[in-house]
């Protein structure tokens, strides 16, 4: 078994809002955050893409990290932490 491996490639992510999401989407309202659910200290900002408010989504740009379980924690200028529900 070799002691490393790949790392995850990059590519993009898209959050679904919830449709009922009250404010028209701006992309420089969105803050994404990159979380490892095995190293509390790891922390990267990532890339908001763009935003579609007719379909209420935000894409995100994940730069690739080595492997492991991660989180996107999403913030809005408008709205703070938008919690799974909002998703």
């Amino acid at each position: 078994m070799p002691n490393s491996v790949s790392p995850v490639l990059k590519t993009e992510v898209v959050a679904y809002l919830d449709p009922s999401y009250p404010e028209t989407l701006n992309r420089e309202d969105f803050n994404a955050t990159l979380y490892s659910n095995d190293d509390e200290e790891f922390e990267r900002v990532l890339y908001v893409m763009s935003v579609d408010d007719s379909e209420k989504t935000v894409t995100i740009k994940f730069p690739g990290a080595v492997s492991g379980s991660y989180y996107i924690q999403l913030t809005s200028a408008q709205h703070g932490r938008l919690d799974s529900d909002s998703l």
